[in-house]
């Protein structure tokens, strides 16, 4: 089998490329900028015809090259539209001229909303809130018109994803425990899912194999969905740390957030934010290889040797 990942030099693509590659199939991995071993490419830029041609003798391709940060800015969503919406268009257009066989997106679950009464099903209908997520949900939604063109789309949509390697706000999480800085989240109590990399990656490569549908939207979490409050315990333990934890009003917490560069904390760290994957585990057969706690270990050791 031949595959084609994009984004192969990220914190995801680079880990499901080399996994892919210990199976003994052919893997061309797409990156942004030249680098040893991978194929540049803009998604967003280069014609269908250059990407078609570069996805000759291709089965499947996983889609995960995006633009993923948040911050809000001039000209924000037309660079995410690009980067996400366009892009994938292009590709999907090149892999349909290629006669890939499969397709397989990578989304967010937060194509659904920031918060959850109850766990998100795959059938909830899409409520993006920012640029980002509504530049998936846009992707999505022209993917699911393109049924019957002889091509199997998959659509994965993770939580939070963290792993060794990983950055941003869980790095920022990560430092701030194993300093043992006091941090007002006593009251974060909310479940929230996560994925570590390992599992998410596991299901990926799954559905490279899997029979294929036409089309099918997977979610996807850990064995355990942690609270804020729970995960900055069970890290500071894992750490060897006291968590230093107590409440602050809501307001104050803005504050904090925008100064510790987070975005709606209040929102996004103390309400639940879950996703349903059962239906994922009885269809594609797959269920978390790593536990949520050994995940976080294998983590902490990656954190340690910074």
């Amino acid at each position: 089998m031949s595959l084609a990942v994009t984004g192969a030099g990220g914190f995801v693509g680079r880990y499901l490329a080399n996994h892919l590659t210990t199976g003994g199939e052919r893997i061309i991995r797409f990156a942004h900028r030249s680098a040893p071993g991978h194929v540049a490419v803009d998604h967003a830029i280069d014609s269908v015809e250059r990407q078609a041609a570069m996805l000759r003798n291709v089965d499947v391709v996983f889609h995960l090259a995006a633009r993923a940060h948040r911050h809000a800015s001039a000209g924000s969503k037309a660079l995410h539209m690009r980067d996400n919406f366009e892009a994938t268009r292009r590709l999907f257009e090149a892999a349909v001229r290629a006669e890939v066989s499969k397709f397989v997106f990578v989304s967010t679950i937060r194509v659904l909303g920031e918060t959850s009464d109850r766990p998100f099903a795959a059938t909830d209908p899409l409520r993006p809130s920012d640029a980002y997520s509504e530049s998936k949900a846009q992707a999505e939604e022209w993917l699911a018109q393109q049924q019957g063109r002889g091509i199997a789309i998959v659509i994965v949509r993770p939580p939070l994803v963290y792993g060794p390697g990983v950055g941003a706000n869980f790095l920022r999480l990560m430092n701030a425990v194993g300093r043992g800085w006091p941090l007002p989240l006593a009251g974060a109590t909310a479940p929230r899912s996560q994925i570590a990399r390992t599992n998410l990656v596991d299901l990926l490569a799954l559905s490279a194999r899997a029979r294929a549908s036409d089309f099918s939207i997977l979610h996807c979490r850990d064995d355990r969905d942690y609270s804020v409050r729970a995960l900055i315990e069970v890290l500071a333990e894992l750490m060897n740390r006291r968590a230093r934890l107590f409440n602050l009003p809501t307001t104050a917490l803005d504050v904090f957030g925008r100064l510790a560069g987070i975005e709606s904390v209040a929102t996004r760290l103390f309400a639940a934010a879950q996703c349903d994957d059962s239906a994922t585990r009885v269809t594609v057969g797959w269920h978390p290889r790593l536990t949520s706690r050994d995940a976080l270990s294998e983590t902490v050791a990656w954190w340690r040797t910074l």
